[in-house]
């Protein structure tokens, strides 16, 4: 019977001693330097030297040709996951945030029965200052690339 009363007052000690410290460190904060705030003016976000231009790619195979199938596709040297056809040949949409630039868009498509069983595009897309976003769509062996553009005084 001590030994259970023994066990219970230990718990109950125990207890009291991490309420109480839950208790004292929410009276009195850890870090009490005030005067460094961090400044939000300094996030990459919202910092206007550098522009950031947004991507949609859009990957579709050609339904109007046989075999066209799209086998794989890279932008900037970074693989694209493509996913199984569906009834619209829509294989993937993928959406990137980048600085103006040079970027290459490389795409491999199936020729079917015919030798070489497939074949390698490549284009590069430019992106300029004043662009806001950009659209790129891949069908089949084609690609659309559309830009919009922001005003010059906007900026």
């Amino acid at each position: 019977m001590k030994h259970h009363l023994k066990l219970i007052s230990i718990f109950f000690l125990s207890l009291a001693i991490v309420y109480g410290s839950f208790l004292i460190s929410a009276n009195n904060p850890k870090n009490t330097d005030v005067g460094i705030k961090p400044s939000i003016l300094k996030t990459k976000y919202i910092n206007p030297s550098s522009r950031i231009i947004r991507i949609e790619i859009e990957v579709l195979d050609d339904t109007k040709k046989d075999f066209n199938d799209i086998l794989e596709v890279k932008f900037n040297n970074k693989q694209i996951p493509l996913l199984k056809a569906g009834a619209s040949g829509r294989r993937a949409r993928k959406y990137y945030q980048v600085k103006p630039g040079t970027y290459t868009l490389k795409w491999k498509v199936s020729k079917g029965k015919t030798w070489p069983r497939s074949k390698t595009f490549e284009k590069e897309i430019t992106l300029n200052e004043t662009d806001k976003f950009a659209y790129i769509l891949i069908e089949g062996e084609k690609v659309t690339v559309t830009t919009s553009w922001i005003n010059d005084e906007s900026i």
